[in-house]
């Protein structure tokens, strides 16, 4: 049940979430909450904001009031860096409902240096989400905020700097939701920092041997260059979902990725890293490639070759990259029907799960195609019945304008003319001594066409 089940939907505050935020911060403090209501001191906190962040996204209304958003702005102040990223989406959820700048202009001057230093300071985790909570909760200066943002991130993109991996992930999440903004500057910095002197170029020595026949580790163990070269990859897929149209750069990242998976995540192959930074690299380019694919214009630049190249993740030599390369493709095949995902052929890559071996895996993949079938199922039939709805309540209205021409007005016959095109039949009639007749054209357009002595004339 909702704990907000039953509040009036009046301008009256709830105090349901505000005794919520309060609890939760109890929980992350270690207070007596936690031994009452029996849950682990470790994990308490971080579900309790998984509920807020859950509620939020359902009944942000209730959130929107001053005293619960700096009760959450408090919070941010905690050392725990599971706590930001988490209390920022409850504001971003919040922002989309209604911007927090808007409603509260004195609080989003609070929130906005706090959110540049996670963007130029803070973990990976907390860069994404000030990002995100800054775009959808400022009204009227974007250009002035990200602007200082960039420049700082600009000072942090080389590899001493300890914000490195932060600052790749400043400049793709700025590229993404403000493409417009400054797209020479942006594309400037992700040709220069972000391929040039990181993709194309190894800086560490070569693996040690015993790390080197790792087939798979997990990510947080891998070195930091290539975990800089992970969030590149995804940083230069970001840039293009911004952008859309450079279908220029789009064929020329779509290269670069492809060389990545051929070179099976050794772009240089200079056998300079180990196993499992391949396999990680390798996955990161073709999550990267999926996810261009999803935005049309750029993803048209995917050729057959790279489709096919591309494929091969899914038998690739380590479980764990067919695992998440499956999840990936299920992700992107699922989500966003039928203008935000991934285009149809994509569901051809499912066949190459037959020749799975792994027991699980292959259920897996399974479970996912035959989801993604449905779906597709359920977004035709929905289209379906819209359609027929559509002209049901269509036919009245085009019926009553049609009253307007003359031959109309005296035959009753008119009107079941314009049904039968609305349901895809063309028609001829005889109306006023005169041939009418009424042509369909997808069931969206009418035209009565009258021939007549002095020509054709057309009511539509």
């Amino acid at each position: 049940m909702s704990p907000f089940e039953g509040q009036p939907l009046t301008g009256e505050q709830d105090e349901g979430p505000k005794i919520l935020v309060g609890y939760v911060e109890d929980c992350l403090k270690g207070g007596n909450l936690v031994e009452e209501v029996g849950l682990h001191p470790n994990s308490a906190g971080e579900r309790g904001l998984k509920l807020l962040m859950m509620l939020s996204f359902v009944f942000p209304a209730h959130f929107l009031h001053e005293d619960v958003i700096r009760h959450l702005l408090c919070l941010l102040d905690l050392d725990d860096e599971i706590v930001a990223p988490l209390v920022l989406s409850v504001l971003t959820f919040l922002g989309k409902y209604k911007p927090i700048g808007e409603v509260f202009p004195r609080i989003i001057q609070e929130l906005t240096p706090v959110c540049k230093h996670f963007a130029v300071r803070g973990t990976t985790k907390q860069a994404k989400h000030a990002i995100r909570c800054l775009y959808v909760n400022l009204v009227d200066n974007h250009a002035t905020v990200f602007a200082e943002i960039l420049e700082n991130v600009k000072e942090n993109l080389n590899p001493e700097s300890p914000y490195y991996r932060t600052a790749i992930v400043s400049v793709g999440h700025i590229a993404y939701n403000l493409p417009d903004k400054y797209p020479v500057h942006i594309k400037n910095t992700i040709s220069r920092k972000i391929v040039k002197e990181l993709l194309v170029k190894n800086t560490t020595a070569p693996a040690d041997p015993d790390y080197t026949n790792l087939e798979w580790c997990r990510e947080s163990e891998l070195p930091e260059e290539t975990l800089c070269k992970v969030e590149a990859l995804k940083t230069m897929a970001r840039w293009l979902l911004g952008v859309k149209t450079d279908e220029m750069s789009a064929s020329k990242t779509f290269r670069m990725l492809n060389a990545f998976i051929q070179n099976r995540g050794d772009l240089l192959n200079e056998k300079k890293i180990s196993k499992c930074e391949m396999a990680w690299l390798r996955l990161a380019a073709g999550c990267a490639m999926l996810k261009i694919c999803e935005q049309k214009g750029v993803g048209d630049q995917f050729n057959a070759d790279q489709f096919i190249n591309l494929s091969l993740l899914m038998v690739d030599e380590v479980p764990q990259v067919r695992e998440l390369f499956a999840a990936k493709l299920h992700k992107g095949l699922s989500r966003g029907i039928p203008q935000k995902c991934l285009p149809l052929d994509f569901m051809g890559f499912y066949a190459l799960g037959g020749l799975e071996r792994d027991k699980r895996l292959k259920m897996l993949v399974k479970q996912n195609m035959t989801a993604d079938i449905i779906k597709r199922r359920e977004y035709i039939k929905n289209i379906s019945m819209g359609t027929t709805g559509t002209i049901t309540r269509a036919s009245p209205r085009v019926t009553h304008h049609s009253h307007g021409h003359s031959s109309f007005q005296s035959e009753t016959r008119g009107g079941g003319a314009v049904v039968e095109c609305l349901n895809g039949r063309d028609s001829q009639y005889s109306l006023d001594g005169r041939l009418v007749r009424v042509d369909c054209f997808g069931g969206s357009v009418v035209r009565v066409v009258e021939p007549a002595a002095g020509g054709v004339g057309t009511v539509g």
